[in-house]
């Protein structure tokens, strides 16, 4: 935000004379939904708890703040802040999780973790609202509304299930209007089907390259599903919905060609637009920081560092956008920098792994072949950090590839 920290003093009454402040008093609080756990550490939020009285929600996702623009060696101070915010609460009265992370994997974007979070909260008996009137609200704020509702109704199945069950399980199918009646005692089932999984990260593979891209995608996954269905049953699907995901994720790496695309959605803008006030690009200017790898920008340690782009570089986003169908080709510019290299290699390697759990899986190494399937997830970051990532996965694959067919020799 450009004023700082947004802080939000909400109170709920019968009445408007049941509220007697436009503040919270120091103690007073009853909940803290803490969307940036920095913000929520600080002594203006934690001056508002009474311990063993307050409960909390926080989001454990790392906000960019302006520090690590300027100190490339500042590390995000999470232990630190959880135990501050502990310590203030009461070790029971938190729960930590990284809502952004859950949003980015259950919704495509980052931007719906504070309704999740709020869900989570209102589960957890937390906010005394009947769900109708949330839902209400929504509507009337007719911004993403069932996007805000679907993840809502996440945040209950976290509360419920406990936030790493969509972690560990990646089966869910999202809960209908007919099996909710509100009730935070009635279990809740979340779960998208595995054919409306496959149909959505078809459809980002559409945008983000073309159909043809996309029916590479699917065939492979359907390839999965026909030897998992041989093996495991027809209703079996946690393989083939962990190859499905981690899949796209290496199909969907994010270069020039999608870091163009993405700042040209309109949902890009339609966050912009809820943040500030005014027209972006227009009341208010612009700018990018970026790290392209072909301008080679290094610090004084070698590390990568980014350079401040001006409003112009929406206009060259909407020239290099269009020449997305070079990706890959022998035509592609970026192509041959190391960074692109890497990531069509891990993709290869991967397409690889695939075929030899096809080829040997058993009812006795399934567990070992889900392993193996779910290793591109701890893949992070980007340049020098995403290189040292792959080193470490490329370790763990190699043991579950030797754990695979050891437990294949000994099915046969």
């Amino acid at each position: 935000q450009k004023g700082g920290a947004v802080i939000s003093h909400i109170q709920i009454g019968y009445a408007p004379k049941d509220l007697y402040a436009t503040r919270i008093g120091i103690g007073e609080a009853d909940v803290i939904l803490g969307c940036d756990s920095l913000v929520a550490a600080s002594k203006e939020i934690t001056s508002k708890a009474h311990k063993n009285r307050t409960w909390g929600v926080i989001n454990q996702a790392k906000t960019p703040t302006a520090e690590i623009m300027v100190n490339r060696k500042w590390r995000y101070p999470t232990k630190i802040t959880e135990h501050d915010i502990r310590d203030v609460l009461g070790a029971d009265q938190v729960e930590f999780f990284d809502a952004n992370r859950k949003a980015l994997k259950l919704l495509g974007d980052t931007i719906f973790a504070n309704p999740l979070l709020m869900g989570f909260a209102w589960q957890k008996g937390k906010i005394p609202l009947h769900l109708d009137s949330i839902m209400r609200a929504f509507e009337l704020n007719n911004v993403a509304v069932e996007k805000n509702k679907e993840a809502f109704a996440w945040g209950r199945h976290l509360a419920v299930h406990g936030p790493d069950s969509v972690d560990t399980d990646p089966g869910f199918a999202m809960m209908t209007s007919e099996e909710d009646e509100g009730s935070r005692s009635k279990p809740i089932k979340m779960v998208e089907s595995l054919d409306a999984l496959v149909a959505r990260l078809s459809k980002r593979l559409v945008e983000y390259q073309n159909e043809q891209y996309a029916e590479r995608f699917k065939n492979i996954v359907a390839s999965v599903r026909e030897v998992e269905h041989s093996v495991a049953g027809s209703h079996a699907r946690r393989l083939t919905q962990t190859v499905a995901r981690n899949l796209h994720k290496l199909m969907a790496y994010k270069d020039e060609y999608e870091v163009a695309r993405l700042y040209l959605k309109e949902e890009f803008y339609e966050r912009l637009r809820r943040q500030f006030e005014g027209e972006p690009g227009k009341d208010y200017k612009l700018y990018v920081h970026l790290s392209p790898p072909s301008l080679n920008l290094k610090d004084g340690e070698g590390a990568p560092r980014k350079k401040k782009f001006g409003p112009w570089i929406f206009n060259a986003f909407k020239i290099l956008s269009k020449f997305k169908f070079l990706r890959g080709t022998a035509f592609d510019p970026f192509g041959r920098h190391p960074d692109r290299v890497l990531e069509r290699r891990i993709l290869a390697e991967y397409i690889e792994v695939i075929e030899q759990i096809k080829l040997s899986l058993t009812d006795n190494n399934y567990d070992n072949a889900l392993e193996l399937a779910n290793y591109p997830d701890d893949i992070r970051g980007y340049g020098h950090i995403k290189e040292k990532s792959v080193e470490d996965v490329e370790q763990k694959r190699e043991r579950l590839l030797k754990q695979l067919t050891t437990n294949t020799n000994l099915a046969a």
